[in-house]
């Protein structure tokens, strides 16, 4: 890795090694004569060494690396292999980051306690769990693996459906869906950021304030990978977003997750005239993800990660959908972007639904977690956390209809 897909930040920390080294002795000649120490000396040097163990400690933590983001344990799992990457992880950089992460917690279960409680909350009488030690990882006993069918999972970045409620025609594709879909009403986001909704659905796990989700050291420990599982039980698997590779660092733990086929915004041609702005792309996007399906062996579990609701929401991504030509608040901004994200889907499904591989595929669409911007008043009732699900596939599941889901919903956790 240092010497492969990193190699101008190993370059990079040798030609600043050299340099520190070299200056460090010139000084040290130049400065150092023991009989004539003063206190001005003294300070100088003490602040060459201080400012010398300043850079090194940022060093360790990537701090310089070019791509902008400091590196992490999930820098690593690039490589998609258990042994390399630990191999990749240095001792300092690891010591480092334990260090920095440690928390003394109070227990207030033992282990098996733990385990046998949430087992006891989670599993049905049609579910089994696999691995004692890990029961969230959950199986269905009817499952007889005869008949596999595909699997369309859409994340929709910052949806809130209070206001696609209260300016319906703002989004005329989804109300579409909805018309031949299941819809969950009560169902809730695991946090305010997208990178905890990411470790519910694929972990099974909603984020506690406190602990660690993925890309933030929850990928150091031994946990199931969820795509490779889904290979092993005989789908191919992709991953698609409408972002750089590196926005949270996607490439990392989709390769991380076992995904055959990650694509992000450097893979996709773009036809239309974008600002500056390093989200959105929906439109090319959904067109490239129906390109990659068709080429797909069926059956497949499929990702796509939209990023065109992202905030800000001052850049306008698409003259062609903008019911708000002079936005007067953050509010009709974000419907702007909405109506845009909403067009990108009308032409994904209106593409998809001319396929032979459509009648054998369900999709699930649902929320990272909801919108956030200034002002953002909830009516009476509301949680910031309060989200949907949908589920469409109009050639297998029974007719249209909603679910409340009850008082405590679920979080979204894909199993097949």
């Amino acid at each position: 890795m240092a010497f492969g897909t990193y190699w101008y930040v190993t370059l990079s920390v040798i030609v600043g090694a050299a340099a520190t080294i070299f200056s460090l002795f010139r000084l040290i000649n130049k400065y150092y004569v023991p009989p004539l120490w003063n206190k001005k000396t003294c300070l100088l040097r003490s602040g060459i060494i201080i400012v010398l163990i300043f850079l090194i400690l940022f060093g360790i933590k990537g701090k310089f690396s070019f791509h902008g983001r400091s590196l992490s344990s999930m820098t690593a799992q690039k490589l998609g292999n258990a042994k390399m990457t630990d191999i990749a992880l240095n001792g300092v950089f690891s010591s480092f980051e334990s260090l920095r992460r440690y928390k003394k917690r109070d227990l207030l279960f033992s282990e098996q306690e733990a385990l046998a409680f949430v087992s006891m909350q989670t599993l049905t009488e049609n579910e089994s769990a696999p691995l004692s030690d890990y029961p969230l990882w959950q199986q269905s006993k009817t499952s007889s693996g005869k008949s596999k069918l595909n699997a369309v999972i859409i994340f929709l970045e910052s949806w809130d459906m209070q206001y696609i409620q209260t300016q319906p025609d703002i989004t005329p594709s989804f109300h579409k869906i909805l018309q031949n879909g299941v819809l969950y009403e009560r169902f809730y986001s695991a946090g305010k950021r997208s990178l905890l909704g990411v470790t519910a659905s694929f972990f099974s796990i909603p984020y506690v304030w406190g602990l660690l989700y993925l890309n933030s050291g929850l990928e150091k420990y031994n946990f199931p990978r969820w795509a490779v599982s889904l290979q092993e039980a005989g789908w191919q698997t992709i991953f698609l977003q409408s972002d750089y590779h590196l926005s949270e660092k996607a490439a990392n733990w989709t390769k991380y997750l076992g995904f055959e086929q990650f694509y992000g915004k450097e893979d996709i041609p773009v036809s239309h005239d974008y600002p500056s702005f390093h989200k959105g792309f929906d439109l090319e996007a959904a067109d490239f993800f129906v390109q990659r399906l068709n080429n797909m062996q069926k059956p497949f579990v499929a990702v796509f990660y939209t990023s065109s609701t992202h905030s800000p929401y001052t850049a306008v991504l698409s003259k062609e959908h903008m019911p708000f030509t002079q936005p007067r608040n953050q509010c009709e901004e974000y419907y702007n972007r909405l109506n845009y994200a909403d067009a990108a889907l009308g032409a994904f499904f209106r593409q998809v639904e001319k396929e032979k591989w459509f009648k054998n595929t369900v999709f699930f669409i649902l929320p990272d977690h909801r919108a956030i911007f200034h002002n953002n008043k909830l009516q009476e009732g509301q949680t910031p956390y309060d989200s949907f699900l949908v589920v469409y596939a109009p050639f297998i599941q029974s007719p249209p209809r909603r679910h409340n889901g009850g008082r405590t919903g679920r979080f979204a956790s894909f199993r097949f």
